[in-house]
């Protein structure tokens, strides 16, 4: 049965809202931050546009054996506005039926750039737990990969 949950998380990054965008929607960048805990990206194609469709693979060698485990995501874009909002379907390969909905927002504040992720249409509370989870250590991920680039143009 579907619980239906909306996950909520928000992060303030110490540079310019072009700057944290920018991160979220160019490929390199991507490649420098968007995969969890240890995990690294192998792949990411990004079509920016109003029904342009992304595909993130991210992969972790496995602690028993040295298999490496591959995570693949997809969706497609639904909203964009430049420096301001970004909207897109969000599904696990895996397991299609279970696509949700991220909005995510940047707005000015003081000192930086406010990052406003909600993820809605999550199916039960393991699930949620477990994007919470990895939301929240891409989002570490990113603000250290901004503000450091900030640091070296200082």
């Amino acid at each position: 049965m579907s619980e239906n949950l909306t996950l909520q998380l928000t992060k303030m990054i110490k540079t310019k809202r072009s700057r944290v965008f920018a991160a979220w929607t160019e490929p390199a960048a991507l490649m420098q931050w968007f995969a969890p805990g240890p995990m690294r990206p192998d792949s990411i194609d990004v079509d920016l546009r109003v029904g342009g469709i992304f595909r993130w693979a991210m992969s972790l060698p496995s602690p028993q054996g040295g298999q490496v485990m591959k995570v693949v995501f997809s969706g497609e874009f639904v909203e964009i506005e430049t420096d301001r909002l970004l909207q897109f379907t969000w599904r696990s390969e895996g397991n299609p039926a279970d696509e949700t909905l991220v909005t995510v927002s940047f707005a000015d504040v003081d000192g930086g750039t406010e990052v406003a992720l909600r993820q809605e249409r999550i199916l039960n509370s393991e699930i949620y737990q477990r994007n919470k989870g990895g939301w929240e250590s891409m989002l570490e991920k990113l603000g250290a990969l901004c503000t450091e680039a900030v640091g070296a143009n200082a």
